[in-house]
């Protein structure tokens, strides 16, 4: 188990290095240079974490990471979408989809507590991570 994490930590690293020399920004406009590059930093990011959800996804359907660690993957994909979002339906739309994946990652820890291998800080934190999530989507339907 050991190896495939780390192999997965190598290939991550390798990808990231390889989007990284293609996102080469010599000779931009100064003004918009910095916005692009952050743009260019965000979607970077927001590629890199959907092929960390897309392997730990199939690492996980063989067993080998569990079912929390993908969630959890998934839920850092959805702050790097909210990041990206560029209206306030997009931010909403991605909030939504955020808060049942926290639901997801709830549960299981629901689940794990009642067969003793999590403890009720797990839940506890778990729920706090979906409250909070799901008051920015209160706050953001609220904005008219």
């Amino acid at each position: 188990m050991l190896c495939r994490n780390s192999l997965t930590t190598m290939l991550l690293v390798a990808i990231a290095l390889l989007n990284g020399m293609s996102t080469n920004s010599f000779g931009a406009d100064p003004q918009n240079s910095h916005s692009q590059r952050v743009r260019e930093l965000l979607q970077e990011r927001h590629d890199v974490l959907a092929q960390r959800v897309e392997m730990l996804n199939a690492l996980s359907n063989e067993g080998v990471v569990s079912p929390i660690e993908v969630t959890k993957a998934r839920n850092e994909l959805f702050a790097a979408k909210l990041e990206m979002a560029e209206s306030r339906d997009e931010r909403i739309e991605v909030l939504r989809a955020q808060v049942a994946n926290l639901k997801k990652i709830e549960e299981y820890y629901s689940i794990l507590r009642e067969r003793a291998v999590a403890n009720m800080t797990d839940v506890l934190e778990a729920k706090s991570n979906r409250l909070r999530v799901e008051i920015e989507l209160e706050r953001a339907l609220s904005k008219e």
